[in-house]
């Protein structure tokens, strides 16, 4: 997946970035938002972390809950989603994140699942 926050991350709770692409139908390119509890860096000695609960929303109640660490002067993290309700009930995934600064483009690459659940 891909998403871009140029203008919608503002590092206050609330800020977004739109995934721009999916390899899931579950999460729509263009339509699919990824919203930070708690954008703003978190200093850890000389480095600044991006340390946030998220939540991936595709639309009303379909959403995921998660985390995101980053490592600011690496562009590198991890991002976790635990689950979810609507079309993402019982998503869980663990994407590795890349910022590519020069495009302004975060890469999430790696693995998910759906393991079914009841109705919610």
């Amino acid at each position: 997946m891909q998403k871009v926050c140029a203008g919608t991350f503002t590092g206050v709770p609330g800020s977004y970035c739109t995934i721009t692409v999916s390899d899931l139908t579950e999460i729509p390119a263009n339509a699919s938002r990824v919203y930070y509890d708690e954008p703003h860096p978190l200093p850890i000695g000389t480095v600044a972390f991006l340390d946030s609960k998220i939540v991936l929303y595709i639309g009303p109640g379909n959403w995921a809950a998660g985390r995101c660490t980053v490592d600011y002067s690496t562009g590198l993290g991890l991002c976790t989603v635990s689950d979810g309700t609507g079309t993402l009930a019982g998503f869980s995934a663990r994407f590795d994140v890349r910022i590519d600064y020069a495009t302004g483009v975060t890469y999430w690459d790696g693995t998910y699942s759906f393991s079914p659940l009841p109705a919610r």
